[in-house]
């Protein structure tokens, strides 16, 4: 009995300690966590925010009956000396009687980048595949930079100037990915489907990825591979929207999927 009550708990300084280291791993470990979840959040957000938006913009190009611009209209004409015709991301088909790709393009993919709160550019690419679209735009083809500012394709200031009012952006880079379908046609009777734009996917990443260089699928393992939930492999996260596998079966956006190739 008497080794018992000679034994000693804690002191009140030992306790107080204790309690103060647990406090500071707290505060370290709790912003952590809170932060990661909350960037997480507004990728995703911006994501889906974008692919609304984008949608909005691609159906009503699609049903617009004539010419998005004067600008456009003269570049798809030929007569705009400033712009190729390659750089042509839609054109107005009277078939149709609306805006959709060149015949050889079923896919559309757009990288629009805002810092301070306003658009600094949009970059629109347009080819046969997804494949060939990502390339183009993580290389920056077309991105074209004057002076402080950025030059910007006649479709490309329109929808920059559509999208604006939509919704409010986030500094980042937005991306989507659109599919154009039965738009290949020369008249419409020639097809049973109906010519529409759908957007497939949408991303957000609040830091700008680097250029691509070199080989695209080295550049694809380094960056656009997701790691972890809405992280990719550089570390960055990258919000998504879309319903869509890759060639392995993977949502993207879900460990082991790839931030719109393969899709």
């Amino acid at each position: 009995m008497r080794r018992l009550l000679r034994k000693k708990g804690f002191s009140l300084l030992e306790l107080v300690i204790v309690i103060a280291i647990i406090g500071i791993l707290t505060a370290m470990i709790v912003p952590t966590l809170s932060t990661g979840e909350a960037q997480k959040k507004a990728a995703v957000s911006g994501a889906k925010d974008f692919y609304s938006a984008t949608q909005y913009l691609v159906t009503k190009y699609s049903r617009f009956e004539g010419f998005l611009s004067d600008e456009m209209k003269q570049q798809q004409l030929g007569n705009d000396t400033n712009n190729l015709s390659s750089d042509s991301i839609l054109e107005f088909k009277k078939a149709f009687c609306g805006n959709y790709p060149q015949s050889t393009n079923n896919y559309i993919m757009i990288s629009m980048a805002v810092r301070r709160s306003e658009i600094v550019y949009v970059n629109a690419v347009s080819a046969p595949t997804v494949a060939e679209c990502e390339e183009k735009i993580f290389k920056q083809e077309g991105l074209i930079k004057s002076g402080d500012n950025y030059v910007m394709t006649p479709f490309e200031r329109v929808f920059a100037q559509d999208v604006d009012p939509l919704f409010e952006q986030q500094d980042g880079v937005y991306y989507a990915t659109i599919r154009a379908e039965g738009h290949t046609a020369t008249l419409l009777e020639e097809t049973s489907i109906n010519p529409s734009m759908r957007v497939i996917m949408a991303g957000f990443c609040s830091d700008e990825l680097p250029i691509a260089s070199g080989d695209i699928n080295t550049y694809r393992n380094d960056v656009l591979l997701f790691r972890e939930d809405f992280r990719l492999a550089n570390n960055f996260y990258m919000g998504v929207c879309s319903s869509l596998k890759d060639s392995s079966n993977n949502y993207v956006g879900a460990p082991g999927s790839y931030f719109s190739a393969n899709v």
